[in-house]
């Protein structure tokens, strides 16, 4: 017979057991009706970068099942400064040019999900250039954060009168101003967008830009604005604007408030506006697209969509 020293270690020996094994399903139980995590957040500040750079990385799940959720972080080249665990972490790119991909894995320790983000690793934007012809003309080029514009707005093809659409031949078409080629001179072209864009649809396209350069896509436009810390002003050449919209160019990027040719035919808002084509259409709507707007009377930029027969500026984009 036990003792009952013997049975009570025993009886003991057993409760242990039994609180281990609850306490470990408790932490790790499975659920055959368990839902996976869901990422909702994925991102990268910023997305481009100079070699050796570094990046802040966020990652956010939700899960249904209100599991608590691991994540881990993994890439083929550049590191992770402080460790690959944790929803943000930083990550250090390689010292060499091109486009990386970096993976955050997900898990409530039962099932996993996997997502991905690019980021793109880039040299000197303008490559120690600061001019480029095209068209007969010469450009001045300026390097505005990690991006490299051209500094005036593009003036090229023949010019046509306000009451004749642009269409798809063989002469590059340009409204003027009132009709005045010296406007354009000062101003440059005014553009509907599918001439601009050479009658393409595909975000980013060269279109009349020349080699090696694009029309700006709506994200492009959004970096240019951070890039300025959200100032029109800066972005606005000397001259350009009044009271709390003046100019002051800071940025280089030397905009004019060049107005517009409306869909209805007619010219209007010079000096008041300066309007900027992205090479990204309206995802509802195929006869609009985004573009990026300043104006004379405060320091902002704003981005609206436009019916692509409104004639407005464009700007070159360095690929």
């Amino acid at each position: 017979m036990l003792s009952n020293f013997s049975l009570k270690s025993l009886i003991i020996f057993y409760c242990l057991i039994f609180i281990v094994s609850c306490s470990q399903d408790e932490n790790n139980p499975y659920d055959p009706d368990n839902h996976p995590p869901e990422i909702v957040i994925f991102s990268a500040s910023p997305s481009i970068l100079y070699v050796g750079e570094t990046t802040n990385l966020t990652c956010r799940a939700i899960d249904e099942d209100n599991d608590i959720l691991n994540y881990s972080w993994s890439a083929f080249e550049g590191t992770f400064p402080k460790g690959i665990s944790g929803s943000l972490v930083d990550w250090k790119a390689p010292e060499k040019v091109g486009d990386f991909v970096v993976e955050a894995t997900v898990s409530d320790y039962q099932e996993s999900v996997v997502d991905t983000i690019m980021i793109s690793v880039v040299d000197e934007p303008c490559d120690g250039i600061t001019t480029i012809t095209h068209e007969g003309l010469t450009y001045n080029i300026v390097q505005i954060g990690k991006q490299c514009w051209m500094k005036e707005n593009l003036n090229v093809g023949t010019m046509i009168n306000d009451s004749v659409e642009m269409s798809n031949q063989d002469t590059l078409e340009k409204y003027c101003y009132d009709n005045l080629e010296s406007n354009c001179d000062a101003y440059g072209g005014l553009y509907q967008l599918r001439e601009v864009m050479q009658y393409t649809t595909d975000e980013g396209a060269k279109g009349i830009c020349p080699d090696g350069w694009h029309l700006p896509t709506f994200a492009e436009l959004q970096e240019l604005k951070l890039s300025v810390d959200g100032n029109g002003n800066s972005l606005k050449s000397i001259g350009q604007g009044n009271g709390l919209g003046a100019g002051n160019n800071t940025s280089g990027f030397s905009g004019l408030l060049a107005g517009l040719r409306s869909e209805d035919t007619n010219f209007g808002n010079l000096s008041d506006y300066g309007l900027f084509w992205s090479s990204s259409n309206d995802k509802f709507s195929n006869d609009a697209a985004y573009y990026m707007y300043l104006n004379s009377g405060d320091n902002s930029i704003l981005f609206d969509r436009g019916i692509v027969l409104t004639g407005i500026s464009a700007r070159c984009l360095k690929d």
